[in-house]
């Protein structure tokens, strides 16, 4: 007995998805969406769960990596926008 991959039901939605918020965002003036919403989670979730679990979420090697990226963030980060 085979069983079907489960993605494929939601490939369709999920891209249009993705479709539509990467032309909202571009309209809003963001050069580069997909940066900037990953840049947005991964501040997001350093400020509410620690620099660690941002570090696991965003599949980095080490801490290391996103602390270089995350911290000192001109402007609060992308979150002071979105808050």
């Amino acid at each position: 007995m085979t069983l079907k991959p489960v993605k494929k039901r939601c490939i369709g939605p999920s891209r249009r998805l993705a479709k539509w918020l990467r032309l909202k965002l571009e309209a809003e003036g963001i050069k580069k969406p997909n940066h900037w919403l990953r840049k947005v989670f991964g501040s997001f979730v350093a400020v509410e769960h620690g620099m660690l679990a941002s570090s696991r979420a965003l599949g980095h090697s080490t801490i290391v990596v996103t602390e270089k990226v995350y911290v000192g963030l001109p402007g609060g980060g992308p979150t002071a926008h979105v808050i």
